[in-house]
């Protein structure tokens, strides 16, 4: 596509937008996209609200969950499994087991006001059959979230946490 006619398609979105905002109370506006630049410098629609593919994760995984790494611990043996509560530079987990070589890609997502929060994570590698962990420090403030990953820009898995 052009620059002009992506452009003009985002003038005509925000038109559109901005014309039905002026006839609904800010509580009856639902956005179930956002739009993001790719590397070829056109948008590309994200979509907020959605339901993992259940089947797409029965094909790729057995199982993924979050965790906690204790302060002084090793990944990926000092897992803390099955944890959805964390505070500030906590040491976050995602852990899990494949059926098949995947790729997959992560972000979070803040329930509070509907948002994607930072950049997507992208595993560089194929995630091997058998055990994966991959960890980071809580950065986010106090809230609730949820760790959305996807599998070839399909949802596969929602992991809802909080951080106090």
């Amino acid at each position: 596509m052009g620059k002009a006619f992506v452009f003009i398609l985002l003038i005509v979105s925000l038109c559109t937008l901005f014309g039905t905002i002026a006839w609904k109370k800010p509580q009856d506006i639902v956005v179930d996209y956002y739009f993001e630049w790719d590397r070829h410098m056109s948008l590309k629609p994200i979509k907020i609200i959605e339901e993992p593919n259940r089947n797409l994760f029965n094909k790729y995984f057995v199982s993924i969950g979050l965790g906690k790494i204790a302060s002084e611990g090793e990944p990926p043996l000092d897992i803390e499994q099955g944890i959805n509560e964390f505070s500030i530079n906590d040491r976050f987990c995602i852990y899990g087991t494949t059926r098949e070589e995947v790729n997959i890609t992560g972000i979070t997502f803040d329930l509070s006001v509907k948002k994607f929060k930072g950049s997507k994570y992208s595993h560089t590698d194929l995630l091997p059959i058998g055990g994966f962990a991959g960890y980071g420090l809580v950065e986010w403030p106090v809230g609730k979230y949820e760790f959305r990953i996807y599998v070839d820009e399909n949802l596969v898995a929602t992991l809802p946490f909080r951080v106090r």
